[in-house]
């Protein structure tokens, strides 16, 4: 198992796959631990410099043998805020207010006493979901040089009422992308079960997170 370095070694790697690695702040040995689904494995790695960040996995054939090696670069952590108000309008209503961006009304649902016709944080929930499988979609898509004409996606979520309070146990995402003449069916699906394994959201939250995609 080779440390983590600051470049890649070579021009000759053809990359394959590469694996997003959380690293935690420790000095000496930390356990690598796959930021995407928090499941920890059981290969061991010194820090980098100790410091907390994030380490890609490369691994790839090199030399005339075509011999697999594996690669580890380090990447500084990054974080961000993202600071949202909200304030009671009268009713079960409200508005939601973020610094250079429209606000956005908000109300308790019909089915709990409230307000039709009006987002719910239910709905934005499930958005959420949608948007960032959709985002991520769309920054994969871009790298990997997918092209198509086509990216609309519908989500349900299912709240339920278990142990004494209500949860949402599914999220079902049902992209329909329509390819450009010539891309594969099977990279565009690649692609797009890499964005739910990415997607923040949807890797922040318990919720069960279903892709049923339709791509023609």
């Amino acid at each position: 198992m080779k440390p983590f370095a600051g470049k890649e070694r070579s021009s000759q790697v053809k990359v394959v796959y590469a694996t997003v690695f959380e690293v935690p702040p420790d000095t000496g040995d930390a356990t690598v631990i796959p930021a995407s689904k928090n499941q920890a494995i059981s290969h061991r790695l010194p820090a980098f410099c100790g410091l907390s960040g994030f380490g890609i996995r490369r691994e790839g054939f090199v030399g005339p043998n075509r011999n697999k090696e594996e690669h580890y670069v380090a990447i500084r952590g990054k974080s961000y805020k993202y600071t949202i108000s909200v304030r009671w309008t009268g009713e079960k209503k409200g508005a939601l207010t973020a610094d250079g961006k429209p606000p956005v009304e908000v109300a308790t649902p019909p089915e709990f006493k409230g307000h039709e016709g009006i987002w719910s944080p239910e709905d934005l929930y499930v958005a959420s979901v949608n948007a960032c499988i959709m985002t991520t979609f769309l920054a994969f898509a871009g790298r990997a040089g997918l092209a198509f004409e086509e990216y609309e996606s519908e989500a349900e979520g299912l709240l339920e009422f278990l142990d004494d309070r209500f949860v949402f146990t599914k999220i079902v995402v049902r992209p329909r992308i329509v390819l450009r003449p010539g891309e594969e069916r099977a990279k565009a699906e690649e692609i797009l079960h890499k964005a739910e394994r990415n997607c923040l959201v949807s890797n922040s939250i318990r919720t069960e997170v279903v892709l049923e995609p339709t791509i023609t």
